[in-house]
């Protein structure tokens, strides 16, 4: 593993630790699902196997719709105790057969095994990657809908939020909310030299503009 704090893909910051991407697992992804991974999102492991991508989406795409935060990347390749969990590719892919989002997105008539989950928000939304035959590596999201009592009227349903992966991280920006907690974990009271802090200050610098005015920011 690297405890590199954050690299750099397509103009986004992904937060570490980072594992290799090995080309035998990539093979094993390969050769279980029976089609190959879109070269956009390969890319992207070699680059950022693991980690976090502190970014939010809106679904379904739009200046209405929910704003989504899938941080949680599954990682190409067995966990720390060397077996491949949920939070691994293969791990995610081998559980989803016979889950509410096989059964919703059969209704679509995607089959499971043609799906492959990349990611989630922390708690039981996910991402996926539609390897389909006409498919062609579309980004697609499963999301749970809320309680009444939350106010904000959301219905579980499914859908596409980009052609590809590539497409995805254009569509990816920060929000309030996830700028204020990544300050909170990453940072707290650190000082200014400490290479987590500015991490997240080169990743807000980029991406929310004017952030060092928000009440949490340093002053």
């Amino acid at each position: 593993m690297s405890e590199e704090t954050s690299r750099r893909y397509r103009d986004r910051t992904v937060f570490g630790p980072f594992a290799e991407a090995h080309p035998e697992e990539v093979r094993a992804v390969e050769d279980e699902i029976g089609r190959p991974l879109p070269p956009d999102y390969l890319a992207f492991l070699r680059v950022a196997n693991g980690g976090l991508l502190n970014y939010a989406v809106r679904i379904p795409p739009g200046a209405d719709g929910d704003i989504l935060v899938f941080s949680t990347l599954y990682r190409l390749g067995r966990n720390a105790k060397g077996v491949y969990g949920r939070a691994t590719l293969l791990g995610a892919y081998r559980s989803l057969p016979g889950t509410v989002f096989a059964e919703a997105f059969s209704a679509q008539g995607i089959a499971a095994d043609s799906l492959l989950p990349i990611a989630c928000d922390g708690g039981d939304n996910q991402l996926f990657l539609d390897l389909s035959p006409g498919g062609g590596g579309r980004i697609l999201a499963f999301v749970f809908g809320l309680p009444a009592w939350t106010g904000t009227p959301r219905a579980t349903g499914c859908g596409v939020l980009a052609d590809g992966f590539h497409d995805y991280l254009d569509t990816l920006f920060i929000d309030e909310e996830s700028a204020e907690w990544t300050w909170e974990y990453y940072v707290g009271d650190a000082a200014p030299e400490d290479p987590w802090r500015q991490a997240v200050e080169e990743w807000l610098d980029q991406g929310l503009p004017g952030w060092r005015t928000r009440p949490w920011a340093p002053r």
